[in-house]
C-alpha cells in the first residue's frame, strides 16, 4: 500500500524502515517536503495545503495513509472535517505523526531520534468544512 510523506525534512532510514514495516510503500517524497515546507499563517493556507495533500492521495499515488509532521492548525481542521464527513460515509485515511525524541544541548542546534509512528488521526479526502 502507498503513503504519502509530509515533513520539511527528508524521512530518515529509520522512519523509512518502520513505514515499510507497516505495510507501507513511502511515494511523493519529494511532494510532500515541497508541502511540508509551506508556511502555514492562516485558515488558506491550511486548506490550500490539505488540498494539495488530497490530489497526492488521489493522483496515480493511491495512497492508503500520511506519514509525517502534522501542524496543529492541519490536524484540527482534519479532526473537525473527519467528524462531519464520517457522518457521511466518506473514508478518510489514517495518518501517522513522528515520535521523535530530542537530544539537543542546552542553546544546541535541535535533533532528534525516531521512536515510533503514531497513530493521529484521519486525513479526510474531502475538502469541506
Amino acid at each position: 500500500m502507498n503513503a504519502l510523506w509530509f515533513s520539511r525534512h527528508q524521512p530518515t532510514a529509520a522512519q523509512v524502515a518502520e513505514i515499510e514495516a507497516r505495510g507501507y510503500t513511502l511515494v511523493a517524497i519529494e511532494e510532500g517536503m515541497r508541502l511540508g515546507a509551506i508556511p502555514i499563517n492562516s485558515t488558506e493556507q491550511v486548506q490550500l495545503v490539505w488540498q494539495d495533500l488530497v490530489a497526492l492521495a488521489r493522483a496515480g499515488y493511491s495512497a492508503h495513509a500520511v506519514f509525517g509532521v502534522f501542524p496543529v492548525p492541519l490536524a484540527a481542521t482534519w479532526l473537525k472535517a473527519g467528524t462531519v464527513q464520517a457522518c457521511d460515509g466518506l473514508q478518510p485515511i489514517p495518518t501517522y505523526g513522528a515520535w521523535n525524541v530530542q537530544r539537543s544541548t542546552e542553546g544546541g542546534r535541535p535533533t532528534f531520534c525516531h521512536k515510533e509512528w503514531m497513530h493521529v488521526g484521519f486525513m479526510p479526502l474531502d475538502v469541506r468544512l
